[in-house]
């Protein structure tokens, strides 16, 4: 039976059906084939890495045999390895080393070079622009003369304070013709254009926005950097004081085992002549463990402390530190607080910025509104050219053109410019509302610095009288002890309300500048010089 051609319709549907089922593969069928090819490449992958990791495997030495190597006279020093440096700081060596090797300083420091980078970048784009080129070609065929030809041309362009654009043009071109008699052909052009919109994209402030911006763009950068600085600095503070804190605490630690020392071995003594119970050994034993575990606790955390304050100043962590202890000094805060927060309206940088954003935002709504206007547009053009000639010298520009006109385009699709003013009017309310709330906040936070002052204030002269009260119950538990009349309970608890009273004493004092700096840097009061050292005006 011979098939028909062409072939039907209900032929060619069932041809179609049977090649889709053919080459569509079934959703377990594709699983199993892509595993195929995957699986492989992570056994073989997996297993090199595994092969690989094993083979360059280093495993610590054990104390016993670098104490062995040590007496065998080798060294676990490599040879080149310089010793360790030793830096012993200060607040202000903190700041300078802080301002000169911090990450985070150098990023800053970078950003704002990068920002000015791209200022010279918009600058130059309203410097007049020069252009020039050279050109040459050869051309030639199997059945005809070669040719060859040059062109040299110029050109400077400004864009104008009106919004328009002047140009102006020169060109000069070369040709000749080898084997057909010709010579040299030389010809030369000179032209002046200019176009200048009227109504829509015309004015100083449409075609120089970009200028406008940038350069105000670098003045929020400066002033952010310089904020950052003052930030930074009071954070180098922190962190410095917060160390100078640690130490006075292991001081008082210290001394608090010394005593809790002193105390287990008094109790053991008036123990063995009958004035002391067998308790009152252990409790002054329990103390004196108790205060050693305190004391290795805060070694430690001041060790991992100083280890992470060489990581923020961003010097070698194998460097030994030394802190110099400096206690912050306690300066007086004598403000009327209406008085600053009025002070904080006219220096503060953060705010200069947020109100000159405001007029950004005015600026770009205003440009927003000139997108909706007509097109009107007017050109000119002046040109003086020359005839060929077939010596340069003999030029003469001695044909000239010119030419005028305008050119007028009503505002009749304006879709995408009305949605992009309504988007620039939302904008301006934004950043309005967004100028309010940083006022409310700024209020805000100028009180509750003035608050903590006088709160932190109020709770150093309670510290100073309460470690006064503690002294004298300690020594009053003392005396009652050696005198039999109290048990040592009360000695251990008096030097313990000692030593937290002088650990929050230590703690309130450096909040104390800590938030006196933030209240000089909320009032714009707060400079810092190239070191990272603040002055007070």
């Amino acid at each position: 039976m011979l098939a028909t051609w062409p072939p039907s319709r209900s032929t060619l549907a069932g041809l179609a059906l049977a090649l889709s089922a053919s080459c569509a593969a079934a959703p377990r069928e594709v699983e199993r084939e892509v595993d195929g090819n995957v699986d492989p490449i992570l056994a073989e992958t997996g297993s090199a890495v595994r092969a690989e990791r094993a083979a360059n495997l280093r495993m610590p030495r054990t104390t016993a045999e670098v104490q062995l190597d040590g007496q065998a006279g080798g060294s676990t020093v490599e040879p080149d390895s310089p010793a360790p440096e030793t830096l012993a700081l200060g607040l202000t060596d903190s700041l300078d080393i802080a301002y000169r090797t911090n990450r985070s300083m150098i990023d800053r420091r970078e950003d704002l070079y990068l920002t000015a980078v791209g200022l010279t970048s918009v600058r130059h784009d309203f410097q007049p622009q020069i252009g020039a080129l050279l050109g040459y070609a050869l051309n030639g065929s199997s059945d005809g003369p070669r040719t060859e030809s040059a062109t040299a041309a110029y050109d400077i362009s400004q864009i104008l304070g009106t919004g328009g654009s002047l140009s102006l043009g020169a060109g000069t071109a070369w040709s000749t013709t080898q084997g057909s008699g010709g010579g040299d052909a030389y010809s030369s052009v000179l032209s002046l254009q200019l176009a200048q919109p009227l109504l829509r994209g015309s004015g100083y402030a449409v075609t120089h926005e970009s200028l406008v911006q940038a350069e105000r763009d670098m003045i929020y950068a400066i002033r952010s950097f310089l904020l950052f600085q003052e930030g930074f600095s009071i954070t180098v503070a922190d962190r410095y004081y917060g160390l100078v804190r640690q130490q006075k605490t292991l001081d008082v630690q210290r001394e608090s085992m010394d005593v809790s020392t002193f105390g287990r071995r008094k109790a053991e003594a008036m123990f063995s002549i009958g004035r002391a119970s067998q308790i009152e050994v252990l409790r002054a034993r329990r103390q004196e463990l108790e205060d050693e575990n305190r004391l290795i606790e805060a070694e430690e955390g001041y060790q991992i402390t100083l280890d992470e304050f060489k990581v923020f100043l961003g010097i070698d962590t194998s460097t030994v530190l030394e802190i110099i202890p400096m206690e912050p000094p306690f300066t007086e805060v004598d403000w009327d607080v209406e008085s600053a927060i009025e002070a904080a309206f006219e220096n503060r940088l953060d705010y200069l910025t947020v109100k000159d954003r405001l007029e950004d935002s005015a600026r770009n709504l205003r440009l927003a509104a000139d997108t909706l206007r007509s097109d009107l547009d007017f050109t000119a053009g002046y040109t003086l050219a020359s005839d060929a000639e077939d010596k340069f010298a003999d030029q003469d520009l001695d044909r000239s053109a010119w030419s005028a006109g305008l050119v007028w385009r009503p505002a009749l699709d304006r879709v995408d410019e009305k949605n992009s003013y309504r988007a620039a009017q939302i904008r301006h309310q934004r950043t309005v509302r967004e100028l309010e709330e940083f006022e409310d906040n700024m209020i805000i936070g100028i009180r509750n610095d003035f608050r903590q002052i006088v709160r932190i204030r109020q709770s150093v002269e309670i510290q100073r009288e309460l470690i006064a009260d503690q002294e004298k119950n300690l020594r009053k538990a003392q005396i009652e002890f050696d005198q039999g009349t109290a048990s040592n309970r009360d000695v251990v608890d008096a030097q313990q309300s000692l030593v937290g009273a002088l650990n929050d004493l230590i703690d309130e004092r450096v909040n104390y500048e800590i938030t006196r700096l933030h209240l000089l840097q909320d009032l714009g009061i707060l400079f810092v010089d190239e070191n990272g050292v603040w002055t007070e005006p």
